[in-house]
């Protein structure tokens, strides 16, 4: 069993001065031995799953 981890996270200013919110997705899955020759490509789309939750909870922070 192969296991891949994919965190991002941001650290954005708030509306208070000197301040900053800090956002974070992570996420982990277990590949069968057989899906090694696709490691790379699981990855990145692991990656852009976690990038893209990271923007969503901003921009849902940014609406309210």
């Amino acid at each position: 069993m192969i296991k891949l981890q994919a965190g991002y996270g941001r650290k954005v200013p708030s509306a208070q001065e000197y301040s900053s919110e800090n956002f974070h997705a992570s996420v982990e899955i277990e590949l069968p031995d057989s899906e090694a020759p696709r490691i790379k490509e699981r990855l990145d789309a692991l990656w852009g799953t976690v990038v893209l939750a990271v923007d969503a909870q901003i921009a849902h922070v940014n609406e309210g």
